[in-house]
């Protein structure tokens, strides 16, 4: 578990090569979180998506302000096209804020954080889904509206 940030206050910065180690610990935790599991060699893949700058994936992470290696949360989001408009939506993809700094408008600063950086892309919207019980469905529903209900198929198995 994370302690709380030494100076009070933590900041959102886009995701480092040196962040390896504190964002693996968190991106399993957001796995865990949703009961689910990634094959290990799947972790430092997605981190390299990330870093690489001809890839669409992009992250940004809730950093202690005294301490730059000490991470709180991570964000990760990509455009998309759709067939309705020219300009591309948002998708935010995964959130995580450690469980100690929850309540504390880190998530709310995070979501922001990321929607300015799909303005700054030209998208029109950002979105996206939750598992309906998850507990920050209640600052979700602050910031957006829920309009669709999301469907998977799985076509591994298929």
């Amino acid at each position: 578990m994370a302690s709380k940030p030494a100076s009070g206050e933590a900041r959102i910065t886009p995701i480092e090569k040196d962040d390896y180690d504190e964002w693996e610990r968190l991106f399993r935790l957001y796995i865990e979180f949703y009961k689910s599991s990634l094959p290990d060699a799947q972790y430092p893949r997605t981190f390299e998506r990330i870093l690489n700058p001809e890839k669409d994936l992009h992250g940004l992470v809730l950093r202690d302000s005294s301490d730059r290696k000490k991470l709180y949360g991570l964000a990760h989001y990509f455009p998309m096209q759709t067939p309705w408009a020219e300009e591309q939506l948002m998708h935010f993809n995964d959130l995580y804020i450690d469980h100690e700094l929850r309540g504390k408008g880190y998530g709310r600063k995070i979501i922001q954080a990321v929607a300015e950086e799909a303005k700054k892309q030209g998208c029109t919207r950002l979105q996206w889904t939750t598992q309906h019980g998850n507990p920050a469905r209640k600052l979700y529903d602050e910031l957006a509206t829920c309009e669709f209900v999301h469907y998977r198929m799985n076509l591994k198995d298929s």
